[in-house]
């Protein structure tokens, strides 16, 4: 099976334990063939931790990854100001930082947006797709960066669609 993601890497983007990707290749049938969570290591500042474990990916996998998907942060005007979830402004540092990091390594960058991608899938939604389509459950941050390459390939929503009591 072909498809539009080989060598392509997608990301949940999070700090710590919430940072997730996806390898994705022609040679694996349509699946991710590595998928995990970045785990950045050292003290100080979790920033740029997080930009050093990603870069380090990057490197592992050199003349591999030729492209990456990040899922960026979404903010919102209220009568108070700008909005965000968690560490939004943090978070938006990270992506942009992550943008940065690939643009430099010579890659292409994309950023979607959750909602562009995900739409209404609860968690439990998710999970059910990603087990039916690839035999496996996916720990959290994980589900979403297979998710996106789901989306991605037109697999996710399609699928739901069809089997929409989930």
């Amino acid at each position: 099976m072909s498809n539009k993601l080989d060598g392509v890497m997608t990301c949940d983007v999070g700090f710590e334990d919430h940072f997730a990707y996806a390898l994705w290749s022609n040679q694996n049938d349509g699946r991710p063939w590595r998928y995990g969570k970045f785990h950045a290591v050292g003290s100080g500042n979790k920033l740029m931790n997080t930009v050093t474990a990603f870069k380090r990916r990057l490197d592992l996998e050199e003349g591999y990854i030729k492209k990456v998907i990040l899922e960026g942060i979404e903010f919102w005007v209220t009568p108070r100001g700008i909005a965000g979830k968690g560490d939004a402004v943090q978070i938006a540092y990270l992506v942009g930082a992550l943008i940065y990091v690939t643009l430099e390594s010579g890659r292409e960058c994309e950023v979607v947006d959750a909602k562009e991608w995900r739409g209404q899938l609860t968690d439990k939604a998710l999970n059910a797709v990603i087990e039916r389509h690839y035999g496996f459950k996916p720990v959290e941050h994980v589900r979403e960066a297979i998710g996106i390459g789901m989306n991605e390939m037109g697999l996710l929503h399609e699928r739901y669609r069809r089997n929409s009591k989930m």
